[in-house]
């Protein structure tokens, strides 16, 4: 179950967004600290995640959504990234190393502290949508907001706020761990699972709406598993 060694090879054509990840993950871990200092309809809470979320459509133009992972008692500096590149890469290579050595443990600090293991941004997420989350999640990180049922609270928040263009996966969540399966397709089965019992939360869909989500969410989480054994 270790994460996958190897990176991959960022084609030519690719290589442009290498500065647009580093700007986005500046600007996220930098986020996630300031705004769990203020409630949500503080000026300066609204600012931050506004420049945010122009950095976000500039990192998803012309991608279906974006995935961190982190592997809980993994390296305490990988995070890694789907979504944006053809294969999995892993943020340390992709980053100037003083940058990575001082963000990437604040930003894995993020996931160890809840168990979490894995989110996702879907690239049409509305604006006001992707405040909330962002909200929320600021409000997640505080320090001190640490739960024993953080999953469970998370996501009936999201769902009753109306957040459906985002996914959160946890370690208490996780799927398969009995069948020793590898890491990435515990983590794409848990989300499946989550995913699709989320939808019928939201009310406001019908029928047709639901079924299009649905398909949606299956298409979003399988398209990453590329590798043959991943699939199998």
């Amino acid at each position: 179950m270790a994460v996958e060694a190897a990176q991959p090879k960022i084609p030519t054509e690719d290589l442009h967004l290498k500065s647009v990840v580093h700007q986005f993950i500046l600007s996220l871990v930098k986020t996630l600290q300031e705004t769990s200092h203020y409630t949500p309809d503080h000026p300066e809470v609204k600012r931050y995640i506004a420049a945010l979320f122009q950095q976000l459509q500039a990192l998803v133009r012309g991608k279906s959504e974006v995935t961190f992972l982190a592997k809980v008692g993994g390296d305490p500096k990988e995070v890694l990234l789907d979504g944006i590149f053809p294969e999995v890469v892993n943020l340390a290579t992709l980053l100037p190393q003083a940058v990575g050595d001082l963000f990437l443990p604040k930003f894995r600090e993020y996931f160890d502290r809840h168990r979490l293991l894995a989110w996702s941004i879907k690239a049409d997420i509305p604006q006001p949508e992707f405040e909330v989350f962002i909200a929320v999640m600021s409000a997640f990180a505080a320090p001190g907001n640490a739960t024993t049922n953080v999953a469970a609270e998370t996501a009936k928040t999201l769902a009753a706020r109306g957040v459906s263009h985002a996914s959160l996966v946890f370690m208490e969540e996780l799927v398969g761990r009995d069948r020793h399966l590898p890491w990435r397709v515990e983590v794409a089965l848990t989300r499946l699972r989550k995913d699709l019992r989320t939808l019928p939360l939201f009310k406001s869909r019908d029928a047709t709406e639901i079924r299009r989500a649905k398909a949606q969410v299956i298409d979003d989480i399988i398209r990453p598993m590329r590798r043959a054994e991943l699939i199998k």
